[in-house]
Order: C-alpha cells, then structure tokens, then sequence
C-alpha cells in the first residue's frame, strides 16, 4: 500500500509523515478530511456509515486521533508486523493514561485501531487497558423514581419532549430507533400497529398500542417489538394532532418524532438525548438520558414477582440480543400470531403500572388488577367494592376513609437554586412561575 501523496513509506519518516499546522482553524475536521484523502481508509468509512453513522464517525475519528499521537499513516499500521504494532498500541495507551484519558476511552480508541487491521485482512492480538470497563463517570447516575419520571414530564410544556421521555421509559426504546443517520431514518407512524389517521384525526384501535421496529433501525439487525402505555398514547395523540393542527399532513411514512429543522425529517439520536439532558439539568436529577431505558427495564423487573411477566420478554422489547429461538422464531418474530401479540399486550397492561407516573392512572390500574385477584380468590363481583378501594389507598399512601384528594398537601413556591435540594426531600416540581422561582408539591409520603 501507498501513501497518500502516492509515495513509497520508509521506515526513516515514519513519525514525521503526519503534517498539520497547529494555528489551522477546525484542526480536527481538517486531520479528518486529509485521512479521508487516502481510497482505502475513505472506502473502510464509507462501508460502515449504512451500519451506523455515528458508529462510523466514531471510529474514523478515534483513528484520526492514533495516527496524530504515533505519527503513523493509515497504511503503515495496516501493514505493519503484529508485534511491532502491538508495542506501538501499548506505548499509545500509556501515553493517553498519563494524559488522564479514561479507560473506557482509551479502549474504544484501541478498538477502532483492531477494525482497521481488520478490514485489511491483518490482526491486533489483545490490549490490555486498564479499568477499560471501569464507566466512573457515569457511576454515580441514579435510575429515577415514578415521582422523578413525573418530575421531569411536568417540567416541559414541549409535547414532543414529553414523548421522547416516555418513549424511552416506557417502551425501552433506544434514542438512536427514534432517530438516527443525521436524521435521514427513524420510527415512522406505520411502526405503530394501532394507530389510525382518518379525516384529519388520529386515533388509537388499542391501548397498549404495538410499535415494531424494523430491522434497519435495530442495533443488532433484528427485529423487535414493545408498547405505548396509555401515557405515552395520551400525549402521542396531542403531538400527533398538533402538528396536523399546525398544517402537517400525516401518513404512515410520517416521522413519529419531526425535526424542526430544514435539512432532516428526523430528529436523530445526538439532538433527542440533549433535548433530553436538557430538561434534567433543570430540575437536577442526577442522571443521564439513558438512564430512561434502565428505568423500564428496572421498573418492569420489580413487575416480574408480581405478574406473569419474565425476563426474555422485556429483554425482547427493550431490542437486546436473545437466542435464536426468542428472537427470530419466537417474541422478537417480526410477523407473530395475533395469539403471542395480545399476550404480551397483556403481560405489558398487568405491568403498566410500575412505570405510569399519573397517580390517577396507576390507581385506575391497580382498582382492576386488585379486583381480578379478588375475583380469582372467589368473591363475588358486590363483595370487592370496599376490599379494593382500601387496598388501591392503602397502595398509593392514603390511609383508609380519607379521600386521595384531601392527602395532597399545599403547593410551595421555592428560590430556583433551592429546588435541587427540595427534590432530595421528596418534592415534586410542579411548574416554573417565573425565572427565579418555581412551584413545588410534597410527595404524600412527605406532606
């Protein structure tokens, strides 16, 4: 192989081929399009962009940054002896470690360096790097509560950010589904089985409503089901109509979740997670967008003891890799029976509580699950009036002959600066009533 200026490498100028001046604007946008100067590497990127845009971008850029500290050509570490490039690759960790570069980081970076020699048909034997696996700065991100997920839809009059959420905590949908590819792909209408746009209305046939995500936008190439709850539904339905309201004609081809932008339909998955980051840094919950999918698959974990619910299927509807069996013949069947489909409409309803934040929601889920057991326990349909309406207070912090409306305790009115420590006491935000000062109520546990 050549270099990119069509000469013969030596081993003399090994460390000095790689030329930029320090005082150029964009330094790291102009290393970039010099690498891509060379067919091969240009070639290599191009062919992952389909897979994943920002994937391909990642990598081209971790290899932009290991030619800089080695002054290596691309050509060079792909024709390179294993040994000798392995030295080459420890000294660089080294180098990034003593510059205070994580090791997660550090891996990543070594990684693309190995997919490199991969595409050239050559190989990396492994690197040690240490703590590679060890994500301190996401240690300390907090999975949020209910009353936290409620928080953070409270504090936006955006419907748009509102879905996004609960998209993402309620059907464990991953950011770059939503929207990916710089907004040129993502979740279309028609992914909704359920919904229905006619004579200038929409409409959903079914709650839980079934979203199926096809295999070019799954992270694993295969396809995946999950559910809106009837949150998610309720504001689904008001963004739906509001863009209709605003001029917008709806197909199935529509994007579920539309750019304002010019360029792109699609709002990708870069711009969702800092619509996202956003709202809560502005009621300061300690955590990070992605912890919106850890919150359905924790709230559906603690769901398991009490339905029928297992862990295959929300694995399955959260798009992660099963085996074969669940996966392509089984849940994650692109085409299931409608028999499979509405038992796992109903594991999702039996469930829906755990991750609903309307009280008044939780507490019309709860009525009818309480009065199923109670039913299946032999009690005639007069008899459970009074069991369940104890039982549903007795859930959501009411104390048995007080009405859920009298437990709310008065709203306060609190300094910005001060809300983060209200939170921790467990409040809820309410609304902003002007830039200094917000609107907080205490948690009925709290009142």
């Amino acid at each position: 192989m050549r270099g990119t200026d069509g000469a013969d490498i030596g081993s003399e100028d090994r460390y000095t081929r790689w030329q930029m001046n320090e005082d150029m604007p964009s330094r790291r946008n102009q290393k970039t399009n010099e690498l891509l100067k060379d067919a091969e590497v240009r070639r290599w990127y191009e062919r992952k962009i389909p897979r994943s845009y920002e994937s391909a971008r990642v990598r081209l850029s971790n290899l932009v940054n290991f030619c800089e500290a080695t002054r290596l050509m691309p050509d060079q570490i792909a024709r390179m002896d294993e040994p000798e490039l392995a030295r080459v690759v420890e000294d660089f960790v080294d180098g990034e470690r003593e510059r205070g570069m994580k090791g997660p980081t550090i891996a990543k970076r070594v990684d693309s360096i190995r997919a490199w020699r991969r595409y050239n048909d050559k190989k990396l034997r492994k690197i040690d790097v240490p703590r590679a696996r060890v994500y301190e700065t996401t240690r300390e991100m907090m999975v949020p509560t209910q009353e936290q997920l409620r928080t953070l839809l409270m504090s936006t009059s955006n419907l748009r950010t509102k879905c996004m959420i609960l998209l993402m905590a309620h059907s464990g949908l991953r950011a770059c589904v939503i929207g990916r590819d710089r907004g040129s792909e993502g979740l279309r209408l028609k992914a909704i089985q359920d919904l229905v746009i006619e004579d200038g209305k929409v409409e959903f046939t079914r709650v839980p409503a079934r979203v199926v995500v096809w295999e070019e936008l799954s992270k694993n190439y295969r396809s995946h089901s999950t559910f809106l709850s009837s949150e998610s539904v309720e504001y689904i339905e008001a963004y739906l109509n509001e863009r209709m309201n605003n001029g917008e004609r709806l197909t199935g081809d529509s994007p579920l979740i539309l750019s304002n932008g010019p360029k792109n339909k699609f709002l990708y998955a870069t711009k969702i997670g800092e619509s996202i980051r956003k709202i809560i840094r502005k009621v300061g919950i300690n955590m990070r967008p992605y912890e919106l999918r850890r919150y359905f698959s924790t709230q559906l974990q603690l769901s398991e003891s009490r339905t029928g619910l297992t862990h295959e299927v929300v694995q399955s509807w959260m798009g992660h890799k099963c085996d074969l069996a669940t996966s392509v013949y089984g849940l994650g069947s692109s085409n299931p029976s409608p028999k499979v489909v509405n038992d796992l409409r109903e594991l999702y309803l039996e469930s829906e509580p755990f991750l609903l934040t309307k009280r008044e929601m939780n507490q019309d889920m709860l009525r009818s699950q309480i009065e199923k057991v109670i039913l299946d326990l032999g009690s005639s349909p007069d008899d459970t009036s009074d069991a369940v309406s104890c039982a549903v207070q007795r859930v959501v912090g009411v104390q048995p002959g007080e009405h859920a409306a009298n437990a709310v305790a008065k709203q306060i009115v609190v300094p910005i600066e001060h809300v983060s420590a209200h939170l921790q006491q467990g409040y809820t935000f309410i609304s902003s009533l002007n830039e200094t000062e917000v609107i907080l109520q205490p948690n009925l546990e709290t009142a």
